[in-house]
């Protein structure tokens, strides 16, 4: 079936017979159908434009959607790498932190066996040096005591 337009009706042509319809009718209705015939493909077309106005709109905005959801998608990935790099620096950080304070905690263990060390040397050589003024103290008293026959006593000993 051909479709049917506006010029088509109104070009269209009826055979006149005897006792046929009225002719001003017939065209009087043809006029209104070619009216109406007109504006439904005007609203038709109308409304086809709108549709590819609104599909356009519609594949835009899935555009839109589409992009927004990468977006999405690429700020959740790099929270991630953000959240992973930022434990492992976290990780090293401490790892770092606790060998600096083994190292602190070794070099004072260190610098603690040292000073014992020294403090131990320091108590031999106060003793070595207390036996030698002992010794050398008992040996200028047999020295006095021989130089003025006997024993000493304070009456004894020459004045300062």
């Amino acid at each position: 079936m051909e479709k049917i337009t506006p010029v088509d009706i109104e070009q269209r042509q009826f055979n006149v017979s005897f006792r046929g319809f009225d002719r001003k009718e017939v065209d009087t209705f043809m006029d209104e159908v070619v009216q109406s015939l007109e504006e439904m493909i005007r609203e038709n077309n109308m409304l086809k434009e709108e549709i590819d106005q609104l599909k356009k709109e519609l594949q835009g905005f899935e555009n839109k959607e589409k992009t927004l959801n990468e977006a999405i998608c690429s700020i959740n990935r790099i929270a991630e790498e953000i959240k992973a790099n930022a434990e492992r620096e976290a990780e090293l950080i401490l790892k770092n932190a606790e060998a600096e304070g083994e190292k602190q905690i070794y070099e004072a263990n260190q610098r603690i066996a040292k000073l014992k060390d020294e403090i131990y040397e320091l108590r031999k050589q106060r003793i070595l040096f207390e036996s030698g003024l002992k010794s050398l103290i008992r040996t200028h008293e047999d020295l006095l005591s021989k130089a003025f026959g006997g024993e000493l006593s304070e009456d004894s000993l020459p004045p300062d």
